[in-house]
Formats: structure tokens, C-alpha cells, sequence
């Protein structure tokens, strides 16, 4: 019996209840309550923590969460994603994930800020690739019968993903094998919905056998009989750059759309393009984080010719007058 307890009071004693962290508050994920029991257990253990640390001399004080914020949307511009910066900085991709939604007010501790602010440099190689050969890929499918739902259950995917990979311009190297591997089964083998065929039809989405290097940014669909891609009138596009033709003169022709939207995108953004060829829906932006109408149809023609984005950043981005003020006179 002697012998049972000297040795229970050599074990380490477990971690008490106070000791342990407790669950974060859901009514206040962002910012503690005084008045909240939840709220007041978290702020009694962070208390503990920090004594504890301070008399130890391990205390590292938080450091605001706004410079980490804007250098990890900066590597998402990049090419980065969650992911990869999670494991390249050695950090819980939830805990990035609280930095990205303002769920860490307090700050994040140096240690963290330091790792995260530490990741630089372009996307590694390997990881993301063009989803030009993919989008293709999805459309072509569409186009002999294959619905979005249909497709998100060949792909064992939800079809908010599918739309996720048709808007993206970067997609993952497992993303664009999956996506292959269902092409190359089902390319040869008509679909069932006709309404996919006509929606395709209507937007100009060619079939699979109109591909020749269907990955290639720069080929060109064969329609057979109607005119290639690629048939654009020069004098029609140098117009359209000028600002002297609207959508409305060049959307008939849709080889002169592309070529001019490939033209002003090597200095214009989006929306910049959208006010010169006056897009239907080119004012109705709201807010910046709401693009227009406009805005939105000219990012989907980039992407689905592989038409690269203007690289110049939009905050220094010239305004684009599109006409001329209305002024009233004093009668």
C-alpha cells in the first residue's frame, strides 16, 4: 500500500480544470464581453497564462493583426493559398482563417506574426496551375449535354465548387487531373440534357472535338463551318480601342469582342474596359468589393480565351471618362 502511493506521488499531476483553455465564446467570437460568463472564463484563464509567463519571463505580448491580415491577402493574390501558406509558416490554416475574418481583435502573438509575415516570394511551382485547360474542359462537357450538377457528381464535388473553378484563374494540379480524368471518359459520350446544349450554343461554349491542344491559352477553337475564333476585322478592333465603337457595334461579332477585350486588357482593368466600351451594367458598382455587372462579364471573357489581367495595380489606375457631366442653367 505504501508502496502504491509513493509511487502515484512521483506521477506528474494532470492539468487542472482552471488550467485548461476554455471554449471560445460564440455569441462574442471577436471581441470578449464584460458581461458574458463565457466571455469572463477566457479573459480568467488568459489572465493565469499571462502571470504565469511574465514571472517565467516568457511573455510575448500580442501584436496587431492588420499588417499579417494584408500581407496573407497579398500571398493570395499571388497564387497562394491557405494551405500552402499554412504549412510553409508552420500555422493552423483556422487560425490564418481568424486572421482573414477579424476573429483575432486582440492580435496574434510575435512568434505567429513573425512566421506568417515570413512567407514571401511567388506560389510554389507544382501546387497551382492555369485553369484555362480546365474551364475548357468543364464547358466543353456542357456542351454536349452535361449539367453542372451532373458534373459535380462525376467529380464527387458540390456544384458551388464547379462555379468556384470556372471563376478561378489558378486552380489545384489535383483539381486539373480530376477534372481531365472525367473529360477524357465522358468527352466522346453525348449528355443528357439538351437544355445544357442550347445553354452552351447560346454562349458560345465550343464542344470537346473543336479543341486541338485544348491546355494552350493561345488556341483557338475549330467550329467547322463558322469563322474562326481568331477572324477578327482590324479595323473594327483599333476603333473599339480608340473608345469610338460601344458593346453594342462590336458584340455581333464576338472574334472582335475578344480581340479588343485582349488589347485593352494590357493596360486597362476590368472595369476600366467596361466604362470605355460602355458594358451594359458598368455603373451599377456599389461598393469596391462589389464589382459590376460589366465588370464581371469582362473577367469571364478573359478567362475563358486565357487572356491575361492587366498587371498594373487599380489603386493607381487613370479614370476613364466616359461623357460628358449634365448641367442645368438658371432659367
Amino acid at each position: 500500500m505504501a508502496t502504491a502511493t509513493a509511487h502515484r506521488s512521483t506521477v506528474t499531476p494532470h492539468r487542472t480544470v482552471k488550467d485548461r483553455m476554455p471554449p471560445t465564446c460564440r455569441l462574442h467570437p471577436a471581441a470578449r464581453q464584460a458581461g458574458c460568463p463565457a466571455c469572463r472564463a477566457r479573459d480568467a484563464w488568459y489572465n493565469r497564462q499571462r502571470r504565469r509567463q511574465l514571472s517565467a519571463g516568457t511573455w510575448q505580448p500580442l501584436t496587431p493583426t492588420g499588417p499579417v491580415a494584408a500581407h496573407i491577402e497579398s500571398l493570395l493574390t499571388a497564387g497562394w493559398t491557405l494551405r500552402q501558406i499554412a504549412e510553409k509558416a508552420g500555422v493552423d490554416q483556422g487560425a490564418i482563417s481568424d486572421i482573414r475574418r477579424g476573429r483575432r481583435a486582440r492580435g496574434v502573438t510575435a512568434l505567429m506574426a513573425a512566421t506568417l509575415l515570413g512567407v514571401t516570394g511567388p506560389a510554389p511551382e507544382g501546387w497551382t496551375v492555369p485553369s484555362v485547360g480546365t474551364r475548357r474542359r468543364l464547358r466543353a462537357l456542357g456542351a454536349i449535354g452535361y449539367t453542372r450538377p451532373h458534373l459535380a457528381r462525376l467529380l464527387g464535388v458540390s456544384t458551388w465548387v464547379i462555379n468556384q473553378w470556372l471563376e478561378s484563374e489558378r486552380v489545384l494540379t489535383t483539381t486539373r487531373d480530376r477534372v481531365k480524368a472525367v473529360f477524357d471518359e465522358y468527352c466522346l459520350i453525348p449528355g443528357p440534357s439538351e437544355a445544357a446544349r442550347r445553354r452552351a450554343k447560346y454562349f458560345g461554349s465550343p464542344p470537346p472535338l473543336a479543341w486541338d491542344d485544348i491546355d494552350d491559352p493561345n488556341e483557338q477553337p475549330n467550329l467547322g463551318d463558322t469563322k474562326r475564333s481568331d477572324d477578327y476585322d482590324e479595323t473594327t478592333v483599333g476603333q473599339a480601342c480608340e473608345g469610338r465603337l460601344t458593346y453594342a457595334q462590336i458584340a455581333m461579332h464576338r472574334p472582335d469582342l475578344i480581340e479588343t477585350v485582349r488589347r485593352l486588357a494590357k493596360t486597362l482593368t476590368d472595369a476600366e474596359i467596361g466604362h470605355l466600351l460602355r458594358w451594359p451594367g458598368a455603373n451599377d458598382q456599389r461598393t469596391a468589393r462589389s464589382p459590376s455587372r460589366a465588370t464581371n462579364s469582362i473577367t469571364k471573357v478573359r478567362l475563358d480565351n486565357g487572356i491575361p489581367a492587366c498587371s498594373r495595380p487599380p489603386s493607381i489606375a487613370p479614370r476613364i471618362r466616359t461623357g460628358t457631366r449634365r448641367t442645368t442653367q438658371a432659367a
